[in-house]
């Protein structure tokens, strides 16, 4: 490439100026957005519930009570999806049982041992 080329080339890359052209009130209207959405979140129930635990959380007597609150919960829907699997389970091996004594189960090979 020729040297001139690349001296030119660098002098109009100098004189380029971009001047971006936000409108006057850009700024104005971006803390508007972001006051509405503010206002919309803290007007939320999980918003004022997460306060709630925040302010427990200050705490060790806080801290440890919702920490409890959670175990416990947890594990009440543990034990109660455990139980919804388990009532499946015995409805179905009790009609697979029901299935390997009925003779005419047996007798037309309907029952798989």
């Amino acid at each position: 490439m020729d040297v001139n080329m690349d001296d030119d080339l660098t002098k109009k890359l100098k004189t380029w100026s971009v001047a971006p052209g936000a409108t006057p009130r850009f700024n104005a209207g971006v803390w508007q957005k972001i006051a509405a959405r503010n206002q919309v979140r803290e007007q939320s129930a999980a918003y004022g519930l997460s306060g709630i635990i925040r302010a427990l959380m200050m705490t060790w007597r806080g801290a440890t009570a919702v920490v409890l609150l959670a175990v416990t919960l947890g594990a009440a829907a543990g034990g109660i999806e455990a139980h919804g699997v388990n009532a499946h389970r015995w409805n179905t091996l009790g009609a697979r049982y029901a299935d390997s004594i009925n003779p005419l189960a047996i007798s037309s090979g309907a029952v798989n041992r």
